[in-house]
């Protein structure tokens, strides 16, 4: 028996649920065995690049959303875009594995796994220096109230290389989630 997930919960109680809806159970039932075999399939066959897709799609409608509302200029913007895909994306990879929203049926190991949390780690780094750019901006040569958008954009894009560079550094040199061999009984 395969372990569980919440989607795939989600789908049943769905299904369990849809006596409510009286003459439309049927195509309900229907539409959450397509969403069951289709969606939620690609979901767990590619987990890392779903929670990718998903936050980039939820940066884009917020943060272009923002900007018009708040009148931001194009560098702005796609400064708002990123920064809100990565918060996203970290948040999707750590909880959706702790809390296991999505089974995936492979296992990361090796340079890809180490490529993810070091992905995940330069995300967290990001969402840091905007909360801390502050005290951050002396790093980039200026101060809050000089800097612009290119200066944001350098400590942003600082902390992401320099996070991910140590992240994964350290994992290769630690040797970190290589592959197990399982013995048999």
């Amino acid at each position: 028996m395969q372990a569980s997930d919440w989607i795939g919960d989600a789908i049943i109680v769905a299904e369990r649920q849809s006596r409510w809806l009286g003459p439309l159970r049927r195509q309900a039932v229907t539409v959450l065995g397509w969403a069951d075999r289709i969606p939620v399939r690609t979901v767990r066959h590619h987990p890392v690049a779903s929670a990718a897709v998903a936050s980039g799609l939820f940066g884009l409608a917020v943060g272009v959303d923002q900007g018009i509302h708040e009148g931001y200029v194009l560098s702005a913007t796609l400064l708002t875009v990123g920064l809100l895909s990565c918060g996203m994306y970290a948040f999707l990879v750590v909880a959706g594995s702790y809390v296991r929203v999505v089974r995936s049926n492979a296992a990361l190991y090796g340079v890809q796994r180490r490529a993810v949390d070091a992905s995940v780690v330069a995300c967290i780094a990001a969402v840091a220096a905007l909360a801390f750019r502050n005290s951050l901006w002396w790093i980039v040569g200026t101060n809050a109230a000089s800097a612009g958008a290119g200066q944001f954009a350098a400590l942003i894009g600082l902390a992401i290389t320099s996070a991910f560079v140590v992240a994964f550094g350290v994992e290769s040199l630690l040797h970190s989630h290589g592959r197990t061999i399982q013995m048999g009984h």
